[in-house]
This record gives structure tokens, C-alpha cells and sequence, in this order.
């Protein structure tokens, strides 16, 4: 018999799963984690899809021009930049702690 304290299991206590439940609940989670976002992007897509084209104004940003390719290097640029500078400065450091 386990030895319960407040609802919880305390240390060295054993849990008992049956294997065919933990395999099927296990499956279904896989599925449901693989499967669940490929719906939901479709969704996104069908639905960008059935939306009206807006006319252009002076505000609509052209993918073709160099503003558009300026502002794409630019976020490219700053996202690279935020992923590696980090480590750049902080690899020293956790070097000098560690010995």
C-alpha cells in the first residue's frame, strides 16, 4: 500500500501505470501534437485566403521596392544579432566562473 501524505506521493513511493493506457494515451498526444498545428496553419491559410483584396494607398508597403528589402535585412539583422550576441558577451563570463 502507498503511503499518501496530503494527496501526494512521497519520495521512494512507486506508480503503477498500466502500459496499454499509457501507450494509447501516449499515441494520442503524439497525434494530436503533430496533427493539431498543421489543422490550425491551414485554418490561418483558408481564411487569408477568402479575404477581399484591399485597394492600395500611400501606406501599403510594395515586397518588390527597396524599402521592403531594407526593412527584411533589417529584421534579419536584429533577430541574428539578439540570438548571438548574448552568447558573445556571456560565454567569457561563464568561462571565468566555471575556471
Amino acid at each position: 500500500m502507498e503511503r499518501v501524505a496530503g494527496g501526494r506521493l512521497l519520495p521512494g513511493d512507486h506508480v503503477h501505470v498500466d502500459p496499454e493506457r499509457a501507450g494509447l494515451t501516449l499515441g494520442l498526444v503524439m497525434l494530436v501534437g503533430r496533427f493539431a498545428p498543421i489543422v490550425l496553419a491551414l485554418a490561418i491559410a483558408g481564411s487569408l485566403a477568402g479575404a477581399r483584396v484591399h485597394a492600395r494607398t500611400r501606406a501599403t508597403l510594395d515586397t518588390t521596392g527597396p524599402t521592403f528589402v531594407a526593412f527584411l535585412l533589417g529584421v534579419i539583422v536584429v533577430v541574428g544579432g539578439l540570438i548571438y550576441f548574448p552568447m558573445l558577451i556571456l560565454g567569457p563570463i561563464g568561462e571565468r566562473i566555471v575556471g
